[in-house]
């Protein structure tokens, strides 16, 4: 399979992960859709986080206040990586821009933005599974912990990608 063949069919795959990014396709349409991947991974983000204050306030009425500040944190990283993706700037050279790419990094970057949209549907799952986490339960922050650990990391890599030489 060529690389043109494989850039569609990673385009597809994210098309369908984040509805409305197939103006990935023209270039005119980079930024753009660029910028829809990133708000919407980042109103995902904050659905996670809203999620959890939900579960950090039913907790204080319950009188649970064991882990609240384990918690808390990891409210203000969901709140932080949602600002990361959010606020990079559209003309920003570095991680979101693919204006002067070559076909080969762009599949690279197809293939980030993919696993990007499964590692926040991973974050949100477990966020959702924090509400129905019994208090006798090992440690149900745990996942959503090491998911969104992986996002972040993600998100470094990404980065990194763009910094090499093109």
């Amino acid at each position: 399979m060529g690389t043109k063949e494989r850039l569609a069919e990673k385009l597809e795959k994210l098309a369908r992960l984040i509805p409305g990014i197939g103006s990935y396709q023209d270039k005119e349409g980079l930024r753009e859709g660029d910028k829809h991947l990133r708000e919407t991974l980042a109103v995902r983000l904050d659905g996670a986080r809203r999620t959890l204050e939900e579960v950090i306030s039913q907790r204080q009425r319950a009188g649970r206040f064991e882990g609240l500040d384990r918690l808390g944190a990891l409210e203000r990283r969901l709140h932080h990586a949602a600002d990361t993706v959010r606020f990079a700037a559209r003309g920003y050279s570095g991680t979101f821009d693919r204006a002067k790419v070559g076909e080969e990094k762009l599949e690279a970057i197809y293939t980030f933005d993919i696993s990007m949209a499964e590692t926040v549907s991973a974050v949100e799952e477990a966020a959702e599974g924090l509400k129905g986490a019994a208090s006798d339960d090992q440690d149900p922050v745990a996942p959503l912990e090491t998911r969104l650990a992986t996002f972040q990391d993600k998100l470094q890599e990404r980065d990194r990608l763009f910094r090499q030489q093109t």
